[in-house]
């Protein structure tokens, strides 16, 4: 998607499609699809910040306003990987989020004031999480990174892809 210069901006469990009797994956293999495209930019084309507010990325809440903000194309690749990440992470927590972040994203404006601050003064580890140990599981080092609170730090999505293949798929 991103090598057309396509970006979902609303990356979230509500908006992932599973299906496991798809004929052309291998066996025991889901395929995956994106939906609801309603927040999507494509090429240069609406580089503003727009989004369900409790899965944005931290940095999107430094700008003031934050929704309707122009954004580079970086930011908007590294919103979805943020996305990606903050997705897997609901997972591996069985749906609790990361620690760091603000709970209730129903009172917007407290919300955005919550991760505003979380932006200007980010903890040490620089992510939505604690650094894992260096011998941790490879999945969460990627994670990690994906949550990274700074766009530049975060992985390109072909990166993290590549990463997840080379050391977190299971080998056959």
């Amino acid at each position: 998607m991103h090598r057309i210069r396509a970006y979902h901006m609303d990356i979230k469990p509500e908006n992932i499609l599973l299906d496991n009797e798809n004929p052309e994956a291998p066996e025991g293999r889901l395929r995956i699809a994106l939906c609801d495209f309603g927040y999507s930019s494509i090429e240069d084309h609406n580089l503003k910040a727009r989004g369900t507010a409790r899965y944005l990325p931290v940095d999107f809440f430094a700008n003031d306003p934050v929704f309707g903000s122009q954004l580079t194309e970086e930011q908007l690749a590294k919103a979805d990987v943020w996305g990606v990440g903050f997705v897997i992470y609901l997972i591996l927590n069985n749906g609790h989020l990361p620690s760091l972040l603000p709970r209730d994203a129903k009172d917007k404006p407290r919300f955005i004031a919550e991760m505003r601050h979380l932006y200007h003064n980010p903890p040490v580890e620089g992510s939505a999480f604690r650094k894992p140990a260096e011998n941790a599981d490879p999945l969460l080092k990627l994670v990690w990174s994906m949550l990274a609170f700074d766009y530049k730090e975060r992985p390109r999505m072909q990166d993290a892809w590549d990463f997840y293949q080379d050391y977190c798929m299971p080998q056959h």
